[in-house]
């Protein structure tokens, strides 16, 4: 009924694909040596900051960044992958950590009033932006 066609990869989006994994390993190297607070004290000792990082499988940062990693390697580098919505699904879980990213600038901004209001407002405007595009996505998906 419907011919959909899928847009070549051009070399914009390879730069961005690009730019955004190398920014993954970054912060995934970056996470093993940024110290921590843990009860009022800060830990600066690896091994410790290690063991948060990784601590353990399903609360453990680690897991998290490694599989959103894993879903844009896949996505960058293979071509002829058949099932291409478990690579964004894998991308996706980042998103947890961009809300907890949220609450940080919000306790760091410490935002009063008419900025508050517009702070909020715009984070709305980007999660419904998010949802629309997860929507269209699985709506894109079921049409194949």
């Amino acid at each position: 009924m419907f011919n959909v066609t899928v847009l070549q990869t051009t070399w914009l989006d390879a730069l961005v694909k690009g730019t955004i994994f190398t920014l993954f390993e970054i912060q995934i190297v970056l996470k093993f040596r940024v110290s921590f607070d843990l009860r009022g004290k800060e830990i600066t000792d690896r091994k410790l900051i290690k063991e948060n990082y990784i601590r353990n499988i399903w609360n453990g940062r680690f897991f998290w960044d490694f599989f959103s990693l894993l879903g844009l390697l896949i996505d960058t580098f293979s071509i002829n992958f058949p099932y291409k919505w478990v690579t964004y699904l894998l991308f996706y879980t980042k998103i947890y950590f961009v809300l907890e990213f949220d609450t940080f600038i919000q306790a760091f901004l410490r935002l009063k009033g008419k900025l508050l209001g517009c702070y909020k407002l715009m984070r709305l405007y980007l999660i419904i932006l998010f949802t629309c595009n997860i929507t269209a996505c699985l709506f894109y998906y079921i049409g194949e």
